[in-house]
């Protein structure tokens, strides 16, 4: 990261300083698991809290849910508008 995400009057904004730390934390478990699973983004859901939108490229939920499973934050397919997992 270049440069840490500020509001408009210069303080630093969490939320996607939140977002980044999912997306890179999800990233390295899939790799260490050597799944081509990665996440494409993190979205806000008013009743889940952030959650990570992953692109499976063919790999199995039971495979997703083994590696992503113990995280706090949920996860759900890339464009899925319900739940994948809990």
């Amino acid at each position: 990261m270049d440069e840490l995400p500020k509001t408009a009057v210069g303080k630093i904004f969490k939320p996607d300083l939140r977002k980044e730390a999912i997306t890179r934390i999800y990233n390295e478990a899939l790799a260490a698991a050597e799944l081509s699973a990665r996440v494409v983004s993190v979205v806000e859901d008013k009743k889940r809290g952030l959650v990570a939108q992953i692109e499976a490229d063919g790999t199995s939920d039971t495979a997703l849910q083994t590696v992503l499973g113990d995280f706090i934050n949920q996860w759900e397919h890339a464009g899925a508008s319900t739940m994948a997992a809990e």
